[in-house]
């Protein structure tokens, strides 16, 4: 997922996974209302680093191309 910063996109990956609450509006996904069943149990998580910010889009793509050979 790519956008400008701030603009709602771990907020939005939390709500898929269930790690945050939908509370007034739906998620879809080709029309199909994605229903997240919530966390059990605490899971890992690695937190949004800023070090990604600093570079453009091409160059963060870039970066899991090159680190994957």
């Amino acid at each position: 997922m790519v956008g400008p910063g701030a603009c709602g996109k771990n907020t939005l990956l939390k709500m898929i996974v269930g790690f945050q609450t939908v509370l007034t509006s739906e998620i879809t996904v080709d029309g199909a209302i994605v229903r997240p069943q919530g966390i059990e149990a605490p899971q890992p998580t690695v937190p949004e680093g800023h070090r990604a910010a600093r570079h453009t889009v091409e160059r963060n793509v870039g970066l899991g191309l090159r680190l994957a050979g």
